[in-house]
């Protein structure tokens, strides 16, 4: 593993401006011929391209045919004579053996391409780099029975028919792009099409490509993308640039999707979606995803990274885009506490844990490993930070010129913050250590009373950063004050760039503070908030994300005194809180079901040291079991929301059943099965199936029977029926190895892989971290077979076990033992660079 480092990098000595491909596809193999057009930026170098595992037939420079590379070679070295040159270059690889899903591979019937972030070296000998930037024209030829469909970036500009039954299709990219973006796909689809006129008048072809039988469930993901492109338009200005976009769903993927220009490969699960196959949250994801991928055209492709230390500038910035798109789409409460569930579960944790770093890192050993919830979702943080500084108005300001200066170039971090502050006259990089510190900083607040003055103080620990903390304060009864201090404020939210600040509030009564409205930093807050002071909160504040705050508060309290105590408890208070929550749910029940919802186990985690997995999860059920019989009736009259229309009441619904089912246990099990199997739509079905496995018991097994019966040919639904067996099983290791002995779990599938191996890492933590050892010897030799067919996949397994680090030390020390076993360390670099870190925190 070679360390690669931000301070090292230099700007290329040699650049590609026109790239001329030519792919043929053939029963075993796959010819690929490359005319690259090359100047010289820097005296005095040669010309270095990257390539791995290539097969290679000629290389010539300006038609003088140059010495071949030695087999298994990584650099290919050139000396053109003039300051430009004509390279030609044919190799052969083979992307029917191509497991790493990374360059040209299978997937099932259809052949295509992953080249983020260092792909493109597998399909042929380049200057593999983000800041190379090229247009291309790509030729695909191939057999027109076996692969009807050929396609590429940019237009088609000819197709034609040759000899032997095979055709040709050639596409023109007429915008500059790294070779990251480059995409092909090749196979028997089928396509739904239709139409979009730019506000600038350019009419734009719509394409969204799929299996025969997918094709009904891609109308959802169309209306995604129109709905999208719209809301780029109004909001950003940003208008679609070619004449085609084009979409192809695949099975075999390693992420949700990929920008390719122009073509973007999804992975099946973020385009297939249709009320009896897909849950609502089914829905919302691939809305999400469709959108970010669309928002890439701008934030990442048109003005794209440097090099891949600033791969935040493009993902930070286009999870921000399309979490503003989602609020716009439903309720920006509810959408904004779904996205603090995933910050607070897994980037909270990963910064707390071994495998912690900065949002733009100094240094990496593998690239694909910093493809994180830091980089992604505290780089979308920060610049929703920036957002809230400088008001609508001038972050639109601030990303117009943004555009405007780095159309077509390779940027920083540093060129996004300079030109939001250059548009308003202020200066933001002292927002930079926000992306060079790692760690999750902590805001301590204190209140004060003299007499009828209350002093606020809020100061930073150890880390001094620019914070927007938006601030209310309330009265016992509810009424909101007004506050003042001497710091920068605009409306209800104070700039915090010193490490301590001051606010105060005039009142005769006690008043009660509501620190971070809508978190608007992503901050640990220390505040000695008392359970009177959260039910507050609770009761009266406006802001519904303050409002699930304080609910997850008081619930950690809860179950923290019942993890302390052993004995698990429901007070009066909780249960009157809980029961105003539901009188209040048709006001807008998709926020009640939040409400309603515990801290995941891995939220709770980070409130206890040196936990036990194992009691975590007891405790967490118990409690769950306790809601459940304690208000038994009140959820059993949500039921009747299980088949409403409206996804709010159904997403209240399936949290009722949840509870219910937990607190009637297999006295249940009767009437879940009934209503099992009249539920049509995938949102109840498999909220019941969940409900039905939990209790356990005939009807369990006769559901789960029924089930992978009904949607064997559906492979995504089969896919979440193996999650929710996982998050059900009982405590013991055999239970998962039993799930991965059934023949329909796919090693080679990463989507199966995830649903079973992840689930089980992240979410079942009581299976996987036992004092026994047992448990930690199947997942790491599960683990060394997934990583001989695809190491990224394997890698991120790997990474799921940092959460041992903050567990037990009889866990840990049990952990450190069969990590440190020899025979791991043939495992893949991207394993290794992550087995390195973690061993490095149990030490």
């Amino acid at each position: 593993m070679s360390l690669q480092r931000l301070e090292d990098y230099r700007s290329p000595a040699w650049t590609i401006r026109e790239v001329a491909i030519e792919i043929e596809l053939f029963d075993d193999c796959a010819m690929v011929k490359t005319r690259l057009q090359v100047q010289r930026l820097r005296a005095g170098e040669p010309l270095l391209l990257q390539g791995e595992g290539l097969q290679t037939l000629s290389v010539q420079v300006d038609e003088q045919a140059q010495d071949l590379p030695e087999p298994g070679a990584t650099l290919l070295r050139l000396q053109p004579g003039a300051e430009q040159a004509t390279v030609d270059i044919v190799v052969r690889i083979n992307p029917w053996n191509n497991t790493a899903l990374e360059g040209l591979y299978r997937s099932g019937p259809l052949v295509c391409t992953q080249c983020e972030p260092e792909g493109f070296r597998r399909i042929t000998w380049f200057l593999d780099r983000p800041d190379v930037l090229a247009r291309y024209t790509t030729t695909l030829r191939a057999d027109a029975e076996r692969f009807p469909v050929l396609l590429a970036n940019g237009n088609c500009v000819r197709r034609q028919t040759l000899e032997s039954g095979r055709h040709e299709l050639v596409y023109v990219d007429p915008i500059p792009k790294p070779c990251y973006l480059f995409a092909m796909v090749a196979g028997d689809l089928a396509m739904i099409e239709d139409h979009w006129q730019t506000a600038q008048g350019r009419a734009v072809r719509l394409q969204i490509y799929a299996e025969a039988q997918d094709l009904p469930a891609c109308t959802h993901a169309m209306q995604a993308l129109k709905q999208a492109m719209a809301w780029d338009e109004r909001h950003y200005g940003r208008c679609y640039d070619l004449d085609t976009y084009m979409i192809v769903a695949v099975s075999h993927f390693n992420m949700g999707a990929m920008e390719n220009k122009g073509l973007n490969i999804f992975n099946t699960s973020c385009v297939l979606a249709s009320p009896e196959l897909s849950t609502d949250a089914g829905f919302d994801r691939v809305s999400s995803v469709i959108a970010h991928e669309y928002f890439h055209n701008w934030t990442g492709n048109r003005v794209t990274c440097r090099d891949w230390f600033q791969l935040c500038l493009k993902e930070g910035l286009t999870v921000y885009r399309d979490q503003q798109f989602s609020a716009d789409l439903g309720s920006p409460a509810v959408q904004r506490i779904d996205d603090l569930v995933y910050l607070k579960t897994y980037q909270f944790s990963e910064d707390a844990g071994p495998l912690a770093h900065p949002v733009r890192p100094p240094t990496y050993h593998e690239i694909n490993n910093f493809y994180t919830a830091t980089v992604y979702e505290k780089g979308a943080e920060i610049i929703r930070m920036l957002h809230l500084l400088l008001g609508d108005s001038a972050y639109r300001a601030g990303m117009d010129l943004y555009f405007e200066r780095h159309d077509g170039q390779a940027v920083t971090v540093e060129d996004l913050l300079r030109a939001l502050g250059d548009a308003n006259a202020t200066d933001l990089l002292d927002f930079m250590p926000w992306y060079e510190r790692a760690g999750t900083p902590v805001l301590r607040a204190r209140l004060q009373r003299d007499a009828d003055t209350h002093t606020l103080s809020l100061e930073q620990v150890l880390d001094t950063r620019p914070m927007p903390i938006r601030l209310a304060f309330l009265t016992a009864s509810g009424e909101a004050l007004p506050w003042h201090s001497q710091a920068p404020r605009r409306d209800d939210v104070l700039l915090l760039r010193q490490a301590r600040v001051d606010v105060q509030v005039q009142c005769a009564q006690p008043v009660i503070p509501v620190i971070l409205r809508g978190f608007s930093a992503p901050v640990l807050l220390d505040y000695p908030y008392s359970e009177a002071e959260l039910v507050c909160i609770i009761e009266h504040e406006s802001d519904g994300v303050s409002v699930w705050l304080a609910m997850q508060a008081y619930m950690t309290a809860t179950l923290r005194r019942a993890l302390a105590s052993g004995r698990v408890q429901l007070s009066v208070s909780m249960t009157r809180l809980l029961q105003k929550i539901l009188a209040r749910a048709p006001q807008d029940p998709a926020l009640a079901a939040r409400l309603l919802t515990l801290p995941t186990l891995s939220a709770l985690a980070e409130q206890v040291a040196d936990y036990d997995p194992q009691a975590l999860r007891r405790c967490h059920r118990q409690f769950e079991e306790l809601v459940g019989r304690t208000l038994q009736r009140s959820w059993q009259e949500m039921l009747v929301h299980l088949n409403a229309a409206e996804p709010g009441w159904r997403a209240l619904a399936v949290r009722a059943l949840a509870y219910w089912s937990a607190g009637s246990a297999a006295a249940a099990s009767a009437d879940l099965l009934a209503a099992y199997e009249q539920a049509t739509a995938m949102t109840p079905k498999l909220a019941l199936l969940a409900a039905l496995l939990q209790g356990g018991g005939v009807a369990a097994g006769q559901a789960v029977a029924d089930f992978c019966r009904r949607y064997a040919a559906h492979p995504l639904v089969i896919d979440m029926a193996y999650a929710e067996r996982v998050r059900a099983a009982p405590a013991d290791p055999d239970a998962i190895a039993a799930l991965l002995a059934e023949p329909g779990f796919d090693w080679a599938h990463p989507n199966r892989v995830r649903s079973v191996l992840m689930t089980w890492a992240l979410q079942r933590m009581d299976i996987l971290h036992q004092p026994d050892g047992r448990a930690y010897t199947m997942y790491l030799q599960a683990l060394a077979r997934i990583d001989r067919l695809n190491p990224q996949l394997a890698a991120r397994l790997m990474g799921a076990l940092a959460a041992v680090s903050s567990m037990s030390p009889v866990l840990r020390a049990c952990a450190r033992q069969h990590l440190a076993r020899p025979e791991l360390d043939r495992l893949s670099s991207e394993v290794q660079e992550m087995r390195a870190n973690i061993l490095t925190s149990l030490s």
